[in-house]
């Protein structure tokens, strides 16, 4: 019988833990400790698109970044969505992100005076950037976008 446990993961999300990482409990501990040390300043990951939010939008948005992505805006929506739906590698990233991810549309955030797109991070009430809008547009994949978050994150 696999031996399991839950574990849970910064907002509604469940992560299972099964087998070789339930054998090395300590390294487990040990890393996890890390992990929330680093993270423990950090309220929450701002996303913001340079984008306008909406589903008329939204679906604009992806004819343009598919017929002519050169000049497409917005390098955050055009490496994390599809035509029709967010890459699932992204999708994975964020479900295993251990602190709340929100996201924002140029229309609706209430950081104006910020390049977009951009990553921001809250840390103790203290809203930095955490990828500017020159970093996001010399990013060419989700893969790279995943890679410099985390290495911003550690």
């Amino acid at each position: 019988m696999a031996r399991e446990q839950r574990d849970r993961v910064g907002g509604d999300h469940d992560r299972l833990l099964v087998g070789d990482a339930l054998d090395h409990p300590r390294e487990l501990l040990d890393g996890r400790a890390r992990e929330v040390e680093a993270m423990a300043a950090v309220e929450r990951l701002i996303f913001i698109y340079n984008a306008d939010g909406g589903i008329a939008q939204g679906l604009l948005d992806s004819v343009h970044k598919t017929l002519s992505p050169a000049t497409y805006a917005c390098t955050l929506c055009a490496i994390t969505y599809g035509m029709f739906r967010m890459d699932p590698a992204w999708r994975g990233w964020l479900r295993r992100l251990t602190v709340p991810a929100v996201f924002q549309h140029k229309d609706d955030t209430p950081y104006r005076d910020v390049a977009l797109p951009a990553v921001l991070i809250d840390r103790d009430g203290r809203v930095e950037t955490l990828l500017d809008a020159a970093t996001l547009n010399a990013l060419g994949s989700v893969d790279a976008l995943i890679a410099t978050l985390e290495a911003r994150l550690a």
